[in-house]
């Protein structure tokens, strides 16, 4: 068991009132408040946290691509149901197929998962958030400009014109999905109206985006 100082102690006073252990108890204590540890890639942060009983939190970082291995799954006896949205899944072989011999641009929202999985498919896919990032970009081959299917459809129209004026031989295909396309296009056509009621999830981005 790692911990901090302390850990120990309180843990044997444990130990002498509990029910019979059938295995040993090695106790590890630290005397600094953040230790990290590396083992076959997999980066483990502990930090000190304010708790009645010494004991750290843990962070976990595993510096590898966030793409699940379907064939791997069902070999290992596993019942994989693909329910990836077909919008979502005609992106991805756009993209796959592009980044074979060109570079892509993916205007998306950091940490969605539609965004990261995409991102994921190859080194050659480059997420973009906001104008600040179109300007960080590298110089880029053949370029393809995409999107997130849940994007505003102004923001997304506002960083597909900055890209087309750092790269103005790209190729954009505007992947904003039909569902995403009629609300927003719907809210956009209101007029007169005191107050507007979205209901959905908050953190839906279908659903910010409508309010916002």
């Amino acid at each position: 068991i790692y911990g901090p100082k302390g850990l120990e102690d309180l843990l044997k006073g444990v130990l002498l009132i509990a029910r019979y252990v059938p295995f040993e108890i090695k106790f590890v204590e630290y005397e600094q408040k953040e230790n990290t540890y590396e083992i076959d890639g997999l980066k483990i942060t502990s930090f000190s946290v304010r708790h009645s009983v010494p004991c750290f939190s843990f962070s976990f970082d595993y510096a590898r691509s966030p793409k699940f291995d379907r064939e791997k799954a069902e070999r290992n006896g596993l019942i994989c149901v693909d329910a990836t949205c077909p919008d979502v899944r005609q992106t991805h072989t756009l993209v796959k197929e592009h980044a074979q011999d060109g570079d892509v641009i993916y205007i998306g929202k950091k940490h969605h998962p539609e965004a990261e999985g995409t991102v994921s498919l190859s080194p050659r896919i480059h997420l973009v958030t906001c104008m600040d990032d179109v300007a960080a970009l590298p110089e880029l081959h053949n370029v393809l400009i995409t999107n997130q299917t849940t994007l505003s459809l102004l923001d997304a129209q506002q960083i597909v014109a900055a890209c087309k004026k750092r790269f103005p031989e790209a190729v954009v295909a505007e992947e904003i999905c039909n569902a995403t396309r009629i609300r927003q296009e719907a809210v956009m056509a209101l007029k007169d109206v005191d107050l507007l009621i979205v209901v959905g999830d908050p953190r839906s981005n279908n659903s910010r985006m409508l309010a916002e």
